[in-house]
């Protein structure tokens, strides 16, 4: 499977328009050759690795390799960067869900995620819960279908963006969970 996976990869990579203006815009401005994949590790003095060695499987790495830990930048604080959703987030605690940018929910998934979170906890708790939807306007019909209850509009946030850099969400007080796709950069956000 991992074979297959490649040879698609490297089909995708060599036939993408994308990737061929990438690497003409590189050359044109000294950077030679195609794409530094496997090449920069074999060239490369010293390679920096957001990563910590507690939080992976127990490996040998070169002495080329530096893990440094999260690089992301300085967030502002949600104060700042989103007041209201930090005057709602301060009502109580908050379950926030994000599958990346790049995650296109089909109807079902999204039906199965307003069920599931309106299912999560007993219809007496407080608990409020924050999804980041990329897709949002396609499912505007079935989102006002399904939270119909007052009380369900007011503690279901759904966005299709987050104004607030995710680490700044994260950091409130009131945040208790994060569910996230497994990414490096979603893992980071939510472990700082």
């Amino acid at each position: 499977m991992n074979i297959l996976v490649n040879l698609a990869l490297m089909y995708k990579m060599g036939t993408s328009p994308e990737v061929s203006e990438l690497i003409k815009y590189r050359n044109e401005r000294g950077l030679k050759g195609w794409l530094p994949m496997e090449i920069a590790y074999s060239k490369a003095n010293h390679i920096i690795c957001p990563c910590v060695p507690e939080l992976d499987f127990p490996l040998v790495l070169p002495d080329i390799l530096g893990l440094y830990g999260p690089i992301i930048l300085d967030t502002s604080p949600i104060e700042i960067a989103d007041p209201e959703l930090n005057q709602w987030l301060n009502r109580g605690e908050t379950v926030v869900m994000c599958m990346g940018t790049h995650f296109r929910y089909s109807e079902s998934q999204a039906k199965a995620v307003i069920d599931g979170l309106l299912s999560a906890v007993d219809r007496g708790s407080k608990t409020q819960f924050l999804w980041k939807l990329p897709n949002k306007s396609e499912f505007e019909g079935l989102i006002n279908e399904a939270l119909k209850n007052p009380k369900d509009k007011e503690r279901v946030r759904i966005v299709d963006w987050l104004e607030a850099d995710p680490a700044s969400i994260m950091k409130h007080p009131n945040v208790i969970a994060y569910i996230h796709h497994g990414g490096a950069n979603s893992y980071y956000e939510c472990a700082l």
